[in-house]
């Protein structure tokens, strides 16, 4: 419900503004404004205030100013006079100059175009503390058989003339660690904007621009010719260049006894580099996995500013081969890496028992702050310990709708884990992904519930005591296979299988999310607003581009229902999240109304111009079909991108 509430809030904003600006230039240029409505007729309610009537309408997809002879449909003689009748003719929009009818239309997009600058300043000045992930063109994971792990790579010449791209390449491949400058003479200042110009550049080849920074700090750029493609098991089919974000190697957990521990990692220490390579937690995660049992590994620490270079053992431990389960079964993996720890489980029965409810934030256990680090220990210890746990009911709606209030209760060291999980420990595990191509989980899919393993029932519990205590075998399990559309996409079946339980190199180390703290000087804001504003309305004229020259599938296009899942995410994540997508919202919807499309406020513009060549105004009944055309194309284009809306549910929802 509250979700519902967010994004009817977000949406009125953004109609308000929209409307606003067109009623204060009406209003400014003498305009008779009739009414100024948030919602589409019938009115519910409202008032009238000299002239206008201010109401909201029962509708709550849209809104609108009605001037005195500004007609989205044509009336008849007797409807005009008797609506409009008592209006001085000079005060009627269509006998307003046409300088001044333009800035009415223009005043509307104009406005959501200064929303987007408002907020950007405002996010610059209120600061956050954010990923550093998220603010870094440094690449991170390289998918296998991707157009960046193939890519040529030719020494850019320090000179500044141009590189001869048709010799042989001096490398290829991109790697963890470098640094995206730029692409297609575009500068990349963060992952979204990589992965927003491999979509744009379908069909193309790019042109990226890259640093790589050797062990003893010498940097050489290169320029990579490089096409994105969709990769294969892609759902959102959107061309890629096959990159993650760099999630900086940062200890966040040093398990007990562990081949780290002896080797003298700390929490807080940073593994920069494995075997002379950039890593991050991904990358040098992956690279111990596949290391043969006993292997020792040489890494590269940063500790206070400090490269400590090191030797680290690693120790096989068990884990479920080419399959990841739904909670996962290692407890720290529970954990969120960034934020509080909140209640996480929806199980009405657990809280009513422990007297709290979903989305509390755990602020201390046992009197200590309660963090990611504090909560891996407890969780790694004894879990049938009873611990004293301070948590805080959050405000609804940020506080509008209700103010934080807090409490306490005393409950196993387990059961905290389970509401920090999600997931009850007596929950059947369910299939998260499984490994293409996979021999050993062949005959599984993506959704699959686990309901027996070696003969009895299957549980959380169950699934990661066999994972720690039958490494090395096969293990049979029964998986109840979901209907999906009531057994159109897929059948209810039971069907038999087996999983392996495989030795996989570990040093013992649990991660944490490098953050940082993004606050703007006063005397920055404004440039850094209109840096974000300008970067947010390439991206959306890149895409429209796109669209056009058929680089990117109308497929890719959204409606409401993507947009009210993008809303509540972000709502949900924080509000600086929230406030950072109203932005990029209001900027598209100022861009949209600009179109050159009828009923559009770039339609009307259309007409003005039209009528200034010609000297007079276009024809009523010509108007009046293109009108109608218009409004038959939008209503088309929402069933549209509605129609994508549900076919990404459809699509997530077969495995």
């Amino acid at each position: 419900m509250s979700g519902i509430l967010v994004f009817l809030l977000v949406f009125g904003v953004l109609v308000f503004v929209h409307e606003m600006g067109h009623f204060v230039a009406a209003k400014a240029c003498g305009v008779y404004v009739d009414r100024f409505s948030l919602g589409m007729p019938p009115r519910l309610l409202g008032f009238k205030y000299g002239d206008t009537d201010y109401c909201i309408g029962a509708l709550p997809i849209g809104g609108y100013v009605k001037m005195a002879g500004q007609e989205d449909s044509p009336m008849e003689e007797d409807e005009r006079e008797k609506t409009y009748g008592h209006v001085p003719p000079e005060r009627w929009f269509n006998n307003r100059p046409r300088w001044q009818r333009a800035i009415i239309f223009v005043a509307g997009p104009a406005m959501n175009l200064v929303l987007g600058f408002v907020i950007f300043c405002l996010l610059g000045a209120m600061g956050s503390e954010v990923p550093l992930s998220q603010h870094d063109n440094r690449l991170g994971i390289i998918e296998k058989d991707s157009p960046a792990a193939s890519a040529p790579m030719f020494v850019m010449d320090p000179n500044g003339t141009p590189t001869d791209l048709s010799k042989d390449p001096d490398t290829t491949g991109w790697k963890t660690g470098d640094r995206v400058v730029s692409i297609n003479g575009k500068p990349m200042s963060r992952i979204i904007d990589i992965a927003m110009e491999g979509a744009l550049s379908a069909g193309t080849v790019a042109r990226a621009e890259i640093e790589r920074t050797a062990a003893d700090g010498t940097v050489t750029t290169y320029i990579s010719p490089v096409e994105p493609q969709i990769m294969p098991g892609d759902r959102e089919k959107l061309p890629r260049f096959g990159v993650g974000p760099f999630e900086t190697a940062l200890i966040g957990h040093v398990f007990a006894g562990s081949p780290a521990e002896q080797a003298g990692l700390l929490a807080g220490d940073v593994i920069l580099r494995a075997r002379g390579e950039a890593v991050d937690s991904p990358t040098f995660g992956e690279l111990v996995r596949e290391l043969p049992a006993g292997s020792t590994i040489d890494i590269v620490v940063e500790r206070e500013g400090a490269a400590i270079p090191m030797t680290v053992a690693t120790r096989g431990e068990g884990r479920i081969e080419d399959v990841a389960l739904d909670p996962p079964l290692n407890p720290v993996l529970y954990l969120p890496r960034d934020g509080a720890p909140t209640v996480q489980i929806a199980d009405a029965s657990f809280l009513g028992e422990r007297k709290m409810a979903q989305g509390d934030r755990i602020i201390s256990v046992d009197g200590q702050p309660a963090d990611n680090k504090s909560l891996e220990a407890l969780f790694l210890g004894d879990i049938t310990k009873q611990v004293a746990v301070d948590l805080e009911h959050p405000g609804r709606l940020f506080g509008l709708l209700g103010k934080p209030s807090r409490y306490s209760i005393t409950l196993e060291a387990g059961n905290l884990m389970q509401a920090v999980a999600g997931h009850l420990e007596s929950a059947n595990p369910v299939v998260a992904m499984v490994e293409p191509d996979s021999a050993v989980a062949a005959g599984l899919k993506r959704k699959d519930v686990i309901i027996e393993m070696d003969g009895k029932p299957a549980t959380v519990a169950l699934a990661r005591e066999i994972e720690a205590t039958r490494v090395g075998e096969t293990i049979p399990i029964k998986v109840q296979r979901p209907s999906v559309l009531f057994g159109a996409g897929q059948k209810a079946e039971v069907i038999d299988t087996t999983l392996t339980v495989a030795s996989t190199q570990m040093i013992g180390v649990g991660w944490d999310t490098k953050t940082i703290t993004r606050t703007i000087p006063t005397s920055q804001l404004a440039s850094f607003a209109w840096d974000e504003s300008w970067r947010v309305t390439a991206q959306i004229w890149g895409v429209l581009g796109a669209l056009v020259t058929g680089g990117l599938g109308a497929s890719a296009l959204g409606g409401p229902v993507m947009i009210y899942t993008a809303t509540t995410a972000a709502a949900q994540s924080s509000l600086a999240d929230l406030l950072e997508f109203v932005a990029m919202i209001s900027i598209n919807l100022a861009i949209f109304n600009l179109l050159p499309l009828p009923v559009l406020d770039g339609g009307q513009l259309v007409f003005l111009g039209i009528e200034a060549i010609r000297r007079k105004p276009v024809d009523v009944r010509i108007m009046e079909a293109v009108q109608q055309f218009g409004i038959l194309l939008l209503l088309g284009l929402m069933v549209y991108v509605t129609f994508n809306d549900v076919s990404r549910i459809v699509t997530n929802l077969i495995p």
